[in-house]
This record gives C-alpha cells, sequence and structure tokens, in this order.
C-alpha cells in the first residue's frame, strides 16, 4: 500500500471513530441535527430556482401581469414560496448557530472524559516518569480542542454541499459540458495540495511537541504560585521569556517556511480557478444575447456560476480541515489505545443537588460488613508481609535501586526504615504498593502473592501518608475526605481524623470551617503553612486507619518541628495498635518508637534490630546515629546511650 493510500485509510479510520465517539456523546440531538444541515444545504438552491421562475413568468409574452399590471396567481404563489424560504433559510440558520455550540460542547465534554478516564485508568507510576508519556498526551489533548464535532460538522457540509455542488454542476453543464470538468480538475488538485499543506504543518508539531511541552512550562513558571518566590528573587522573568520566544521563534520560521513552499500551487489554482469562473460567467452571457438561452437562463446561470463559486471555496477548505482534523484525531486515539501495565478501574459517582455532594449509591461504607472483606482481603485482619529476594531498577536505568532485599513484617508489627537519601527507603514503599512492580522477587501477604490481589483490593486496605504528598486547592473536608470516599461526606469520621492529626482546631477557626477552601487558587481560599498542610496529608491518613491493616508514614513530617514531629508519631503508634506498620524518618528519637529497625544501604538491607542492638553492633544506624546526636547535642553518644527524648 503506498503512502497515498494509507493516508486514505487512516482518514477513514479515524472518521469512523469519530462518528461513533460523537454518537456516544450527542445520539439524541444527532439525527435532528442532520436534518437540520440538509434543509438549509437545500434552502439556496430553491432560492435560485424561484428566482429564474419569476423572470421566466415575466418574459412569457403570455403573462397576464405584464397586460393588467396585476400579480396574477402564479406570481402570488412563487413570492409567497420564496418568502417562505427566506424565512425558513433565517429561522434554520439562527437554530443551527444556537445548535451547533450545544453540540460541539457535548462532544468536546465526552472526549475530555475518555482522555481523563484514561489517564486515571493507569495504575503504575512509571509510565507518569516517561518524556513520551507527556508527548503523546500533549498530542492527544490537541487532538480534542473542538476538532471531533469539527469534523462531523464537516462531514455534513462536505455531503451537502456535494450535493448542491452537483445540481449546480448540472446546470452549468448546460452553458457547456466542459465546464463542470474543469471545476472538478480543480478541487481535485486544490484538496491534494491541502492534504499537503495540513500534514506538513502536523508534522512540524508533532516532531516538536516537546519543545511546545517547555513552552507550556515556562509560562507555568511564571504565572504559577509555587514558582513566585524564586523567579522575583533572582529576576528570572526576562530569561524564562526569552527561552519561550526562543522555542516560539524558531517553531515560527519553521512552520511559515513550511506554510509558504506548499501553499504556492494553491494560490496558482486559486486564480486558475478564478479565471475559469470569469470566463463561464462572459460564456453564459454570449449565450444570451445570442438567443440561445432565456433571461431566465440567464438568471439560473449566472446564480448558478455565483452559488458554485460560494460552495466551492468552502468545500475545499473543509476538506482540507477535515484532513489537519483527522491528524490531531489520531493522536487522541493512540492515546485513548494505550495498555496500561496495571490497570484499574475507574468508579462512576452522581452529582446530586444537595451541596455538589458525590456519591456512589452502590457502594457499602468502610465499616459496613458487606465491605469489610474484599477478593480475599478482610479489614482488620493483619497478615504476615512476606518481601522476598526484591530487586528493582527504574525504567529506562540499569542501576539496581533495590537488590535482593529480603524481610518479613509480623501482624500487628511497627517497623522503622531507615539510611541515607538514596538507599532505596521510598521505593521499596512504592513496590509495597504496587505503584511498580518488581524486577525479581516477590512480595506476600499472608500466602498470597500481592500480583494475584487485584490492584485496588490490595491498595484499599493501605493508609498512607507521602514524603511528596500533595496539596490540594479543595475545601478542608474534602482535603481530608478524599483518603476514604465512601467517608466523604461523613462529618464526624473527617474531625475524628483532623484532631488525630492535630488539624481540627486550626479548621474550625477557618472562615467556612470545614468548608473553606485551601490554598489561593480559587475564591475565598485560605493558604496554610507547611507544617498545617503537612497535618491535613496526616489527617487525610488518618481517616483510612480503621479499616487499613497496613499503615505508612514515607517522611511525611519534614516541615514540622522536632516536637511536633515526635508527638505525632507517638499517636500514629498508638493509633496503630494491631496493625503492620511502616515509619521511615531520618529522625532516629522516632524509629526508636518501632519494634524493629531495618537499615538499607544502596539498595540493598544491611542491618536489622532494635534500636539499642543497632547502636551497640557499630554500623551503619550507629554511625548516623552518632552524627545526628552531636548535630543537636554537640557530642557524640556513649555506647549504650539513649537517644534524649522530645521534652
Amino acid at each position: 500500500m503506498d503512502q497515498n493510500s494509507k493516508q486514505r485509510a487512516g482518514l477513514w479510520q479515524v472518521s469512523l471513530r469519530v462518528f461513533r465517539l460523537v454518537w456516544d456523546a450527542v445520539s439524541s440531538l444527532l439525527i435532528p441535527f442532520v436534518i437540520l444541515e440538509m434543509v438549509n444545504a437545500f434552502l439556496p438552491y430553491l432560492s435560485l430556482w424561484m428566482g429564474k421562475l419569476v423572470i421566466d413568468h415575466f418574459t412569457n409574452p403570455g403573462n397576464p401581469s405584464a397586460a393588467t399590471g396585476v400579480i396574477d396567481q402564479t406570481l402570488l404563489r412563487i413570492s409567497i414560496s420564496f418568502l417562505a424560504i427566506q424565512v425558513s433559510a433565517r429561522l434554520f440558520s439562527s437554530i443551527d448557530n444556537l445548535f451547533s455550540p450545544v453540540l460541539v460542547d457535548r462532544v468536546n465534554g465526552h472526549a475530555i472524559l475518555l482522555l481523563l478516564q484514561k489517564i486515571g485508568s493507569f495504575g503504575e507510576l512509571s509510565i507518569f516518569e516517561q518524556p513520551s508519556f507527556y508527548d503523546i498526551l500533549k498530542n492527544a489533548e490537541e487532538g480534542i480542542s473542538g476538532r471531533p464535532a469539527r469534523m462531523l460538522l464537516n462531514y455534513m457540509n462536505i455531503l451537502f454541499g456535494s450535493v448542491g455542488l452537483i445540481s449546480f454542476f448540472i446546470i452549468l453543464a448546460q452553458i457547456h459540458i466542459v465546464l463542470p470538468l474543469l471545476i472538478i480538475s480543480i478541487m481535485i488538485l486544490l484538496t491534494r495540495f491541502q492534504f499537503l499543506f495540513w500534514k506538513q504543518n502536523w508534522s512540524i508539531f508533532w516532531q516538536n511537541t516537546e519543545d511546545t511541552r517547555k513552552m507550556d512550562y515556562y509560562k507555568a513558571i511564571l504565572t504559577e504560585v509555587n514558582y513566585a518566590k524564586e523567579v522575583r528573587l533572582f529576576n528570572l522573568s526576562g530569561y524564562l521569556i526569552h527561552r519561550w520566544q526562543t522555542i516560539f521563534m524558531d517553531l515560527y520560521h519553521r512552520i511559515q517556511t513550511a506554510r509558504v513552499k506548499a501553499g504556492r500551487p494553491i494560490l496558482v489554482l486559486s486564480v486558475v480557478s478564478g479565471l475559469l469562473y470569469g470566463a463561464a460567467f462572459f460564456y453564459a452571457v454570449w449565450t444570451a444575447v445570442s438567443g440561445k438561452s432565456t433571461l431566465g437562463d440567464l438568471a439560473i446561470f449566472v446564480g448558478a456560476i455565483i452559488q458554485t463559486d460560494s460552495v466551492f471555496r468552502p468545500l475545499i477548505g473543509g476538506i482540507g480541515n477535515l484532513y489537519e482534523d483527522s491528524l490531531y484525531m489520531s493522536n487522541l486515539f493512540s492515546f485513548l489505545d494505550l495498555k496500561p501495565h496495571l490497570e484499574i478501574e475507574i468508579k462512576k459517582y452522581h452529582l446530586r443537588k444537595d451541596g455538589e455532594k458525590l456519591t456512589r449509591p452502590t457502594s457499602a461504607s468502610p465499616d459496613d460488613p458487606s465491605s469489610q472483606q474484599e477478593h480475599g482481603i478482610t479489614r482488620g485482619d493483619c497478615k504476615e508481609i512476606d518481601v522476598r529476594g526484591l530487586t528493582f531498577s527504574y525504567p529506562g536505568t540499569e542501576r539496581k535501586v533495590l537488590d535482593n532485599v529480603s524481610f518479613c513484617i509480623q501482624p500487628g508489627e511497627t517497623i522503622a526504615i531507615v539510611g541515607e537519601n538514596g538507599a532505596g527507603k521510598s521505593t521499596l514503599v512504592k513496590l509495597l504498593l504496587r505503584f511498580y512492580d518488581p524486577d525479581g522477587g516477590t512480595i506476600h501477604w499472608g500466602t498470597t502473592d500481592i500480583q494475584e490481589i487485584p490492584i485496588l483490593a490490595w491498595r484499599r486496605q493501605i493508609s498512607a501518608v507521602f514524603q511528596d504528598f500533595a496539596s490540594y486547592a479543595l475545601d478542608a473536608q474534602t482535603n481530608i475526605g478524599i483518603g476514604e470516599l465512601e467517608w466523604l461526606n461523613d462529618l464526624e469520621k473527617i474531625q475524628s481524623a483532623a484532631q488525630k492529626a492535630g488539624i481540627r482546631d486550626l479548621i474550625e477557626q477557618l472562615p467556612q470551617k470545614y468548608g473553606t477552601p485551601l490554598g489561593r487558587r480559587f475564591t475565598g481560599g485560605v493558604d496554610l503553612s507547611g507544617g498545617e498542610w503537612h497535618k491535613i496529608a496526616l489527617a487525610r491518613g488518618f481517616i483510612r486507619e480503621s479499616s487499613a491493616n497496613l499503615l505508612i508514614l514515607d517522611e511525611p513530617m519534614a516541615a514540622l518541628d522536632a516536637r511536633a514531629e515526635y508527638d505525632l508519631y507517638k499517636r500514629f503508634k498508638a493509633l496503630s495498635r494491631g496493625k503492620s506498620t511502616i515509619l521511615i524518618s531520618h529522625r532516629f528519637s522516632n524509629v526508636r518508637l518501632a519494634d524493629r529497625i531495618l537499615v538499607m544501604d544502596n539498595g540493598k538491607l544491611v542491618e536489622e534490630g532494635t534500636h539499642q542492638h543497632l547502636v551497640d553492633l557499630g554500623g551503619i544506624y550507629a554511625n548516623l546515629y552518632a552524627l545526628q546526636v552531636e548535630q543537636f547535642f554537640g557530642a557524640s553518644p556513649v555506647p549504650g546511650q539513649s537517644f534524649p527524648q522530645a521534652a
């Protein structure tokens, strides 16, 4: 199959998927819309025919109106018909102008929904760490931008425009049979060059997707609050604008060069088509002057020439736009066709009017006995976690972040994992949560490999607070409630979680209490300090702790002072009784609360034991402990000395 055949096949395949997408989005509106467009397409031809009938009637020697000066019944019928056509044309055109945006918005919304559902279906993290993923996503987003509905509109315009054009060709053939053939030849050539024009434009954008993402990134640095302080401190605005402008001008020059090159044949053919229409006009006038046609014929011939041109140009443009849109839509469908390594189900919620609360009425509360057991996992029934020979490297790298790591966590046991930055602590947590699957080794929950447990069932019985936790620009209640969506509207449970995290008093002093938006992104929002955001994240983790079997704290409290962090760890230890718990912290006063401590170094588990055992061992843990004691108290501990407690 040659390249042109492949492009035509691609156009039809994309078009069929667009039709399915549009049908799914607006099936109830589609048929009335098609009928409306069909009527709008034929009304101009009817108006032209009414004009011919009037002229023929006046030039008829037997016309009674010419003799009496009174409008006869024939002229009256023609006039009333013309009036009805004109009123209908304007009415239907106005309806079309009101109706089209509704269809476009519905189709765009449906396409965006499909895109968001696909993104949400990726259960793994690895895909979000690949630049190529964001290139594909950027191109997919460009594929929406009104294009699905516009493709449908273009197809209908091309279809009905072609029907009207055929009608006008029949009329033009009466002037001379060669005339419609010449116009068709020009149409074919213009269509081909339009395809080349839009293909080159699309190719430039597709090949430079990463550059356009860089432009978006520089814009984000200039406009988002997270960067605002440093941008102004280091006076970066001019530098960032220069980098944005450099990429923009490079793309602009390449696109303009391609457009000029591809546009030259289009300009030549446009001039040729204009000369052709002018010649047809003179020929039609000559036939009337020479008596070969009537004045009515001349009127309809001239009208057909004008109408053919008015249909011809939008038709060619519509074909070019259709091809361009199909190229961008192919990017969207390529993204929707991606297969997640770990696919998760997207739950559907219903929006109701009572306070815009999201509900999923078919779901049971985590407290309900029916939800306490899921795929063999019983909430509150803590089992041994057995990690065997775990080995892992991040995709696209060769360095082993985890190297043959093995350990067990007994039911209800609290362990701490320590080590220097890059030792593999947080990566181990990501594998426990199945954000990644290991390259080698297994993780067992009791006797079951966690890869045999449905991903959502496994994650639902884990509560975690991450080192790089998220700060959501949502109200306080939602910020906490999304930790267990079934309790999103249970204010009592949310207040309890806030109390456990030490943030309840602050929330209840906010202007709208739990309904107060957090952060400055939206109107009425209240910003929090770093430590307060940490406590919101902790409350989000605590709301699930009553139904979770495994609790994880991955260094989430770096912004807290030592006393506040120690108090929260003690509270977390008390709340986690009967559950397996993992603590990751650089502060050794906190890890002493654990039943057992695991020491990692360069991806390997190198030491294991209680605090005192590891201090007496004199290894990596003892050295790190001594450095921290010296940093805080100015002296290294002697063997057997306890770490001073937070007052």
